[in-house]
């Protein structure tokens, strides 16, 4: 099926810009690289599998919120072929959100030296 394979390469470019929106936020809060890594790491642990665990466990509106900060079901229903604008919102907001965060921290790392 051609649209469920474009539909992957899809999820797969919209993953990709948001951990690196989440890298390069990581990459502005610190001068090491390793550190950088690591808390990228962190954070994209975090959104992927933290926030889906924890909303299988969540019951309510709370386990809703959970479930959609998970980057896992927003990507897995791209790859099943379903192109939905919150889920393409999702993951430019994502990204977004981290060079936006990335351009605070280094204004602010500016503006001190």
């Amino acid at each position: 099926d051609h649209g469920a394979v474009w539909c992957g390469y899809l999820g797969i470019i919209l993953l990709a810009a948001a951990y690196a929106g989440i890298g390069i936020f990581a990459s502005s809060i610190t001068n090491n690289q390793i550190v950088a890594f690591l808390l990228a790491l962190c954070i994209s642990v975090l959104f992927l599998f933290i926030f889906g665990a924890l909303a299988g466990n969540a019951k309510g509106i709370f386990g809703k919120i959970l479930n959609y900060l998970s980057i896992s079901s927003h990507y897995d229903s791209i790859t099943r072929g379903v192109v939905d604008s919150r889920d393409i919102i999702y993951f430019l907001s994502v990204a977004g959100l981290g060079l936006m965060l990335a351009d605070f921290v280094l204004s602010r790392k500016s503006a001190t030296d």
